[in-house]
């Protein structure tokens, strides 16, 4: 009668009176225990310093501070082609040449440098050579050749203040590094520039403070 009017089966209603008399309950049982759910990675990490968070709010926090994940991309097959290769053997030769003609500290890098988390809107420009970073600025905008010759001037100043001399200032084919006005000013404080071969940005020691 009661299946009939539940509208069930007959099994179905001695299943739970059966329950009900054996177990004190009607409700169905859950499988398989408690589920946990899994850390991921970046939670495990946190967790070895005892910091509890979702990944929720990490990705809000990120969000806040406008970072996002640096894509990785396809190197284009010329980067190691026949071309780009000889490129880098008369690189080579040229800054092994420099070495006879200015000292090691004379050498400055420059480059614009970039965590491995890259925000959208902090460019970082800086110049170093083999014993440190002289000279860097931090901007909310992108970089652009206006900037890169206020960065040169404060620069410099700097070697100015140091004594420096003849120095030679390498860095990447980027279109704001080069250019008349670039040149004109790096020669008229008595320093040259170097640049880097193309597809050679490894050969900047700034790209391993990334």
């Amino acid at each position: 009668m009661i299946a009939s009017v539940m509208g069930v089966k007959r099994t179905t209603i001695s299943s739970i009176i059966s329950k009900l008399t054996k177990e004190g309950r009607v409700e169905t049982q859950q499988h398989g225990g408690v589920k946990t759910h899994k850390l991921t990675e970046d939670q495990k990490c946190l967790a070895a310093f005892g910091v509890a968070v979702s990944s929720f709010t990490i990705g809000r926090i990120l969000k806040a501070f406008a970072y996002t994940i640096k894509q990785v991309h396809l190197q284009p097959v010329r980067r190691n082609d026949a071309a780009a290769i000889e490129a880098r053997w008369q690189y080579a030769q040229t800054f092994l040449d420099l070495f006879a003609q200015v000292s090691e500290a004379h050498i400055y890098f420059i480059d614009d440098v970039a965590p491995g988390l890259r925000s959208r809107n902090i460019s970082i420009c800086c110049a170093m050579n083999s014993q440190q970073v002289l000279h860097y600025t931090a901007k909310t905008r992108a970089n652009n050749r206006e900037f890169f010759c206020t960065f040169l001037e404060e620069l410099f100043l700097k070697l100015a203040e140091q004594g420096v001399t003849n120095a030679v200032l390498v860095m990447d084919n980027v279109p704001f590094h080069k250019g008349e006005r670039v040149r004109a000013l790096i020669e008229s404080h008595g320093h040259r520039v170097l640049y880097l071969p193309p597809y050679s940005l490894f050969l900047n020691p700034i790209e391993n403070m990334c």
